[in-house]
């Protein structure tokens, strides 16, 4: 049985498909996200990043597949955010466990949206996954 499942391992591998888990029949995988293919073997593949977009008055003003999730809320990196639509804002807030956060608004057609925008520019050490990327208040809505 090791002989055939190292040869299906290696047929895997030839494919792209690196992580092979257990041979067909050897138990069920705890892990949801298996693919059974048809050499019996189970591999586990990452699922696809989507791609998200934040839009606010019809237009896209951040787009990417590169989105951390804290808290309920999809950090964007910064250079996603399309500046054309940013300026300034004087608002600043502060969390516990985040730190400092600095706030940016929206000018789109014409219309402004006051502090849409937040980001730590030093967050905590607790939170260093949302350094450099920023987030939008509702009424952005995000997509994706």
């Amino acid at each position: 049985m090791q002989v055939a499942f190292d040869s299906r391992k290696a047929e895997m591998r030839s494919r792209g498909l690196d992580e092979v888990i257990a041979p067909a029949g050897a138990g069920r995988c705890p892990m949801r996200r298996a693919i059974r293919r048809s050499m019996g073997a189970v591999v586990h593949s990452p699922p696809p990043k989507a791609r998200m977009k934040a839009i606010w008055n019809g237009v896209v003003i951040a787009e990417s597949d590169d989105i951390v999730t804290l808290e309920g809320n999809h950090y964007f990196p910064r250079e996603a955010l399309n500046d054309a639509y940013v300026t300034f804002s004087n608002h600043r807030s502060s969390c516990v466990w985040k730190g400092q956060a600095l706030w940016l608004s929206l000018f789109v057609n014409g219309e402004m949206k006051p502090d849409a925008v937040w980001f730590y520019p030093e967050p905590t050490e607790a939170a260093q996954e949302i350094k450099g990327r920023v987030a939008f208040m509702p009424g952005v809505e995000i997509s994706g």
